[in-house]
């Protein structure tokens, strides 16, 4: 048996500490799905996902996430995680097979507005 805190991916199926993956939640009484980014956590049915380009593009491709969560998830969600994900670490973007090993309560989920390029007209 796993221990108390630990989580399974909805894609790869990996067991690691809650704090390892991105947490997903279906609102309690509702369809609504929401990336749950906060503590405490949100209430609702969850879903767990590795921060990584492998497990992102398996859970899409596949609705990993959709099944999990008995309810589809909405198509602006996905652009979201993306970002984040490059964000994050650039090169976990491009290799699929790269898992972050971040603490991932730690690390700011918004990325840096000076790194943001204005496009003018």
């Amino acid at each position: 048996m796993a221990p108390k805190d630990h989580r399974r991916c909805v894609s790869c199926r990996r067991l690691a500490p809650r704090t390892e993956f991105w947490r997903v939640v279906r609102l309690a009484g509702g369809r609504e799905v929401v990336w749950d980014r906060q503590e405490p956590r949100t209430p609702g049915r969850a879903a767990y996902l590795c921060p990584c380009a492998a497990c992102l593009t398996e859970a899409q491709k596949k609705r990993r996430l959709e099944r999990a969560l008995k309810t589809p998830v909405p198509p602006t969600l996905w652009p979201q995680w993306w970002e984040q994900l490059a964000a994050l670490c650039p090169q976990a973007a491009k290799e699929p097979s790269a898992v972050l090993s971040l603490d991932l309560e730690t690390v700011a989920f918004t990325p840096d507005p000076s790194s943001r390029t204005e496009v003018e007209s």
